[in-house]
């Protein structure tokens, strides 16, 4: 598996972006969705058999954190794109400028 079909799912970019500011529980990340911990759950470990989450215990909770380095691919591709449309957007920039 990797980050890209890790990110077909809006629920789990959701989790992505939240981690982004940080490692969250289960818990945590289950109390800002309207859906079970158990389907949570489903959705850290699909991250993690991705590879764009890891897992640790602490006590009785798992800790997520997201693998930044696994979303690498994933950017360099969206760079690429954005590159493009943004030359194409100030190609069209300076021809309505011209207009």
């Amino acid at each position: 598996m990797d980050a890209f079909k890790a990110l077909a799912s809006p629920l789990r970019r959701d989790i992505i972006e939240l981690l982004g500011s940080g490692e969250k529980s289960i818990s945590q990340l289950s109390s800002d969705f309207n859906i079970t911990r158990q389907g949570i759950s489903k959705h850290i470990f699909y991250l993690r058999d991705c590879g764009v989450v890891t897992l640790k215990k602490d006590g009785r909770e798992t800790i997520c954190s997201v693998n930044k380095e696994s979303l690498a691919e994933v950017f360099a591709w969206t760079d690429k794109y954005n590159n493009f449309w943004q030359s194409k957007l100030d190609s069209l920039e300076d021809y309505l400028d011209e207009m």
